[in-house]
């Protein structure tokens, strides 16, 4: 896809590492971000931010570059921020763009996440008859994360899915340890968010969710930016 495309090819992601080093530029409007070099391509998302606006941003700033970066503090940040890669993702599918996410600690402590976009083909969705895990805010992380990895262990396809903001940060949380988890497996997760609506229980009242599919890829498979 031209100059875009070369750069990306420059970009070519190495198995998982702490993604720390990302830079965000403070006061820098979108086309500068857009514009930056891929460690400084990064939207911090807050927990006041507007998914949709993010959404624009991260869609501008992918049709530019590349595909960004979203810093996110806290679980209202993380929901805002998942949000809005999901409502990207359903903006660019439009025009042939498939944005996949992974989500990464950037700190021992675990208390900030990187989302890191990218845009990569020949992934591996699992076999077999889809297995949801459903998550809920009092879900624990660990036993999750190693659902998660397990599955891609096996080869089986999987999809999360979280009612509600606390429990889509557990879900999104999760993925990144399970990526912890399958480093020695040299295996990487990709995973697709999208905003769904669900009926709970008896009742007929709908309410809005976020199903998270995986997909997954050996650290030798070729998945370099499309």
């Amino acid at each position: 896809r031209g100059a875009r495309g070369e750069d990306r090819g420059e970009e070519r992601r190495t198995p998982f590492k702490n993604e720390g080093g990302y830079q965000h530029i403070e006061g820098a409007s979108i086309e500068d971000i857009a514009n930056a070099p891929a460690d400084q391509r990064v939207l911090k998302v807050g927990s006041a931010s507007n998914p949709k606006k993010v959404a624009g941003s991260i869609c501008h700033i992918t049709r530019a570059g590349g595909p960004p970066a979203l810093l996110a503090l806290g679980s209202v940040a993380i929901n805002q921020a998942t949000k809005a890669v999901a409502i990207a993702r359903n903006y660019l599918i439009e025009e042939q763009v498939y944005l996949h996410c992974q989500p990464e600690y950037r700190d021992k402590k675990r208390s900030s996440l990187c989302l890191h976009l990218t845009e990569v083909s020949n992934l591996k969705p699992g076999t077999g008859r889809e297995v949801e895990l459903t998550v809920s805010k009092n879900t624990n992380l660990e036993s999750l994360a190693g659902a998660i990895a397990g599955k891609v262990r096996e080869g089986v396809r999987q999809a999360i899915t979280a009612i509600g903001g606390e429990a889509v940060a557990v879900a999104i949380s999760a993925i990144a340890i399970a990526r912890e988890y399958l480093q020695d497996d040299e295996l990487d997760i990709y995973c697709m968010p999208k905003l769904i609506h669900v009926t709970k229980g008896d009742s007929d009242e709908e309410m809005t969710a976020m199903k998270i599919k995986v997909a997954f890829a050996a650290y030798g498979d070729d998945v370099t930016p499309v």
